[in-house]
């Protein structure tokens, strides 16, 4: 069902569709401005990127938020590609090393690792890019023997998705922990902390709601 389940899970929930443009701490709780109207909360979990948290808590816990702005991302540019009768794959896709040269950085053979994502004859291939390229067929051809041409090309775009783990990450994760601790009400979930893919995230965030009063 792809990343719409975890939408839908969220369904019996009270949803608000908009954008928090402002956090305040109140007497030991929070008021939260979403859309022009002020909402209050015993607590929060900012599940957003630290360079969008760190606008919203620049008021109420400067230094965290200080800590938040100085993590850097980068972007990441993902082409899906569905080939028809291709000789049998091996493994489960190839990572490629920045010293070779290539935009390509990997490729995962999305429809060997996960029976059931591609019909029958049908092998889904998803490359991961360092830039936009304009002609991903032939960068994969370049690394990878694809014999023949894909069924369809679909590029998808993720612009500052992706958390850098700088030396010292650690460290710093557990700096931001510590404060976060410290103001009472606020708990920081995402790929910024603990890992950038969507079950380190899932984790997290069992861990933090089984952590609430």
């Amino acid at each position: 069902g792809g990343l719409g389940q975890l939408v839908a899970a969220l369904q019996p929930a009270r949803v608000i569709k908009g954008s928090v443009e402002c956090l305040e701490r109140s007497e030991g709780s929070w008021r939260l401005r979403v859309n022009g109207d002020w909402l209050s909360a015993s607590g929060i979990i900012v599940t957003c990127p630290a360079y969008r948290a760190a606008p919203l808590l620049k008021d109420s816990a400067p230094e965290l938020s200080e800590l938040l702005s100085g993590v850097r991302y980068s972007s990441a540019h993902i082409v899906a590609m569905a080939f028809r009768n291709l000789k049998p794959l091996k493994g489960f896709g190839l990572l490629v090393p920045r010293k070779e040269g290539h935009n390509l950085m990997a490729a995962t053979w999305v429809s060997t690792k996960f029976p059931g994502r591609a019909p029958s004859g049908l092998q889904l291939v998803r490359a991961f890019f360092r830039q936009p390229s304009s002609d991903p067929v032939r960068e994969l051809g370049d690394v990878a023997d694809f014999e023949s041409e894909p069924e369809f090309v679909k590029d998808y775009r993720w612009p500052n998705s992706l958390p850098q783990y700088a030396v010292g990450h650690l460290a710093l994760v557990k700096r931001i922990e510590t404060l976060a601790a410290q103001t009472h009400g606020l708990h920081l979930i995402g790929n910024t902390y603990h890992g950038v893919g969507i079950p380190d995230c899932v984790r997290l965030a069992k861990q933090t709601v089984a952590s609430l009063p």
